[in-house]
C-alpha cells in the first residue's frame, strides 16, 4: 500500500510540474508543431521543481538553460558558439569545435560543470551540442535513444526541424536552426 501511494505521489508531483512550466509559458504541451516551443527564460523556475520525474537529457539542458537565462541578464546576450555564432559546439562535436567548456562562460560563474550527454560516447553525432549568435540559442541533445517517449510525453521538446532525431530548448528565432 504503502509502495502504490509513493508512486501515485510520484505521478501528482510529475504532472503538477508540467502544468507548473505550461501554466508560466515555459511550454506548449498541448502543441507538437512547428510553432511549439519552450521559453528560455527559465530561471524563474526552482530546478528542484523541474528535476522531478524527467529523463536525465531533459534535466541536463535545463540545468543549462538555466544557466544561459542567467548569464544573458548579466551579459545582455547569450554566449556566442564557434564561428560567429555559426557552428554547433559539443564536448564531442561532429558540426563545431569539441571542448570541455562547450559553451564559453558559462562555468564556473552560471554552473559548476557542462554535462555530458549520459550515452558518453564519442561520436560526434550523439552528443548535447550548442548553437548561438548572441542574440538566439538553440541546444539539443542530438539523436538521442529515448525521443520517442520523450515525444509522446513532452512534444514541444521534439526539435521541429530535426523531429525525433533531436531534442531540446531553442529561441524562437532559433527554431528553424
Amino acid at each position: 500500500m504503502a509502495k502504490k501511494l509513493l508512486v501515485l505521489i510520484a505521478l501528482v508531483i510529475s504532472f503538477g510540474v508540467l502544468l507548473v512550466l505550461e501554466l508560466k509559458g515555459f511550454m506548449n504541451l498541448r502543441s507538437a508543431g512547428p510553432a511549439a516551443q519552450i521559453a528560455p527564460n527559465i530561471a524563474q523556475q526552482p530546478l528542484v521543481e523541474i528535476n522531478i520525474g524527467i529523463s536525465t537529457e531533459v534535466r541536463d539542458l535545463l540545468k543549462i538553460v538555466y544557466a544561459l537565462d542567467r548569464y544573458k541578464q548579466t551579459h545582455r546576450s547569450y554566449p556566442i558558439s564557434s564561428s560567429e555564432g555559426g557552428k554547433w559546439d559539443g564536448i564531442i562535436s561532429s558540426y563545431g569545435e569539441s571542448r570541455e567548456d562547450w559553451i564559453r562562460g558559462l562555468v564556473p560563474e552560471y554552473v559548476d560543470s557542462l554535462p555530458r550527454d549520459p550515452r558518453m560516447l564519442n561520436d560526434g553525432t550523439k552528443q548535447y551540442i550548442y548553437k548561438s549568435d548572441g542574440a538566439n540559442y538553440k541546444l539539443i541533445a542530438h539523436k538521442v535513444a529515448n525521443c520517442q517517449q520523450i515525444k509522446n510525453a513532452l512534444p514541444s521538446l521534439v526539435d521541429p526541424i530535426r523531429d525525433c532525431s533531436a531534442i531540446g530548448f531553442w529561441t524562437k528565432r532559433a527554431a528553424s536552426w
